[in-house]
């Protein structure tokens, strides 16, 4: 038996109040174990069943934050990308038109 298996049948039996609660304490088991309850889920009854579901519940929540994570830094490189370029843009211009100014 899994330990994710061990939340879902505290849910079952109500020690556990609410799915969310369930779920947070998912957050602190492996992808491993995780995977192994999904992978095992068809051995078993409904509680095999209920832990597999709340299994793919946070494996998706953990991806859906790294892609979160990712998407940050993406947009913060980008945002520094186009601030460097401006500037340097600006830089070179006032540049350009004091020589051209010059002459």
């Amino acid at each position: 038996m899994t330990r994710p298996y061990s939340v879902a049948r505290a849910l079952e039996a109500r020690e556990i109040d609410s799915f969310e609660l369930a779920l947070e304490k998912l957050t602190d088991f492996s992808d491993a174990e995780l995977h192994q309850t999904i992978v095992t889920a068809n051995t078993g009854g409904s509680n095999y069943r209920m832990a597999a579901g709340l299994c793919h519940a946070e494996l998706n929540r953990r991806a859906q934050a790294a892609t979160h994570d990712l998407a940050m830094k993406t947009t913060r490189w980008a945002a520094s990308i186009g601030a460097t370029a401006g500037i340097a843009g600006a830089i070179i211009g006032a540049i350009l038109t004091a020589i051209l100014a010059g002459s």
